[in-house]
């Protein structure tokens, strides 16, 4: 049976990450309805552990690893990582700690942009957070400034155009009414409009493009601005010596004429600027050994890979990728978001050892999220069982699977599949019935329509979690007894051979 409470939590300072009666709701439309995607969990994680997080599709795993790393944030609840409350914090301050926090998430090849490399997908979070750890120098700030505004300037005329275009002609002829808004204006404006289309289409992206790049170790986009800079110039000039500012494209191109001047000598000319530009370079040439190194980590060769595009791999192969991408600013928790669902089996295996690997040498704590309870006997140090939302059960794997103490971890467990043809099922351990509907959770407990114990009680009282055993807390009114408990499957498989 599924239920509440915090009776299996440890203390607050033996955990690094903390969820206290976490509530996720999704609205269905207008209907005023809701889905209970997550409802009052609570789980813990000390620094190190693996928690291991199953149960059958729909139950609310995936939503409550993206609620504890804020994607989004939960509707209510704690999320307390390394003593800070995260779903206090946000813009800023949320976005300091998620460094510390990684997904993996469940796709490998959809979670990866096809249009990039592999070397750039990985440096990805490095280039981001580059400029957070090394701010520009003032002098670089105001060409990257003066860069976008000329932009924001041609674009803004553009818009002008096109509105005093669609008043004073497109309307005009579709409604024939004789009134002409600001006429003089209008005149100004079109009698140099392919200056403006040039600008806004042309050399409005380009400057908007240089802007965040002229910091980047690779010269190009410093000489583009050289030659975006020329063409500007001569375009102004042009256009002052045959209308002098009387239209609205020489004030345009004037924008942009001023803002490369004023880039070139803020980044070619000044000492701030070389400098910066020189501690850039080196800056991009730790993250080029950063990437390498957590390439060859997960057993992918950074030769063959930097320069290939994700369809170019196989699926294990991308997932080791984002292994890679999650691992490459050494965070401390990783939320494994069912990691080797969509692989074979003889590579799940890989993928599983890979993370036991990468948890001893960067010391990583994870939260393992899957379907399959054999594989997450192999990897937890802890698990918890979920059922519509709500917490079943929270032991150690060797406790969970010797002795299930819920009537729905029993039935998981039975479900795993053996490897021997003269096997039978026990049929009396088959759940009856369908999942019900998030959106109209039975009252009491979640599990009592499916659940072979269920009294009339447990239809009017929700069970809360207690504890059965050192580590051991079910959430039940009539857990199984130890004299009940059914063999797993593996030991049945074992006596029919014997």
């Amino acid at each position: 049976m599924a239920g509440s409470g915090t009776a299996h939590l440890r203390t607050t300072g033996e955990t690094l990450l903390r969820a206290e009666n976490l509530v996720v709701e999704f609205p269905v439309g207008r209907t005023g309805l809701k889905v209970h995607a997550v409802s009052d969990v609570s789980i813990d994680v000390r620094e190190g552990e693996t928690l291991g997080l199953v149960g059958e599709s729909g139950c609310g795993k995936s939503t409550t690893g993206r609620a504890l790393m804020q994607l989004p944030s939960p509707t209510s609840g704690d999320v307390i990582y390394g003593g800070t409350d995260l779903t206090e914090l946000s813009g800023p301050d949320l976005r300091r700690v998620r460094p510390e926090m990684q997904m993996i998430f469940q796709d490998p090849i959809s979670s990866l942009n096809p249009r990039r490399r592999v070397g750039r997908i990985v440096a990805e979070p490095l280039r981001i957070w580059a400029s957070e750890h090394h701010p520009p120098s003032a002098t670089v700030r105001i060409a990257m400034r003066a860069l976008t505004g000329a932009a924001v300037i041609q674009a803004g005329f553009f818009g002008l155009l096109a509105i005093f275009w669609l008043i004073n002609t497109g309307l005009k002829s579709l409604m024939a009414w004789d009134f002409t808004l600001l006429p003089d204006f209008d005149n100004w404006l079109r009698a140099s409009s392919a200056l403006i289309v040039l600008g806004a289409v042309v050399f409005g992206p380009l400057l908007a493009a240089l802007s965040p790049n002229i910091r980047d170790r690779v010269p190009a986009a410093r000489l583009a601005l050289i030659g975006v800079a020329i063409v500007s110039w001569l375009v102004f000039l042009r256009a002052l010596a045959n209308d002098g500012f009387n239209n609205a494209g020489t004030l345009s191109f004037a924008a942009a004429a001023a803002a490369t001047a004023i880039a070139l000598v803020m980044v070619w000319l000044l000492p701030s600027s070389i400098a910066d530009f020189k501690q850039m370079v080196d800056v991009r040439a730790e993250h080029d050994r950063k990437v390498i190194e957590v390439l060859e980590a997960v057993g992918i060769d950074p030769e063959a890979a930097v320069n290939r595009r994700p369809h170019e791999f196989s699926g294990g192969q991308c997932q080791r990728i984002c292994i890679a991408r999650a691992l490459v600013l050494d965070p401390k928790l990783i939320i494994c978001d069912e990691p080797v669902s969509a692989l074979d089996v003889s590579v799940q295996a890989q993928i599983l050892n890979l993370l036991e690997d990468m948890k001893q040498r960067y010391g990583l704590t994870l939260v393992f999220i899957a379907h399959d309870l054999a594989v997450v006997k192999n990897v937890s140090d802890r698990v918890a069982v979920m059922y519509l939302g709500k917490l079943c059960e929270v032991a150690p794997p060797d406790d969970l699977y010797a002795k299930p103490a819920h009537p729905y971890t029993a039935a998981l467990l039975s479900s795993i599949p053996v490897p021997d043809p003269t096997y039978r099922p026990d049929e009396s351990t088959t759940l009856a019935g369908e999942i019900p509907s998030p959106v109209a959770p039975p009252s009491g407990c979640r599990f009592r329509t499916r659940c072979p114990k269920a009294e009339d009680m447990c239809a009017q009282v929700e069970p809360k979690m207690r504890q059965i055993g050192l580590g051991h807390h079910v959430a039940c009114h009539f857990p199984i007894e130890l004299t009940e408990t059914r063999p797993s499957s593996a030991s049945l498989a074992k006596s029919s051979r014997s």
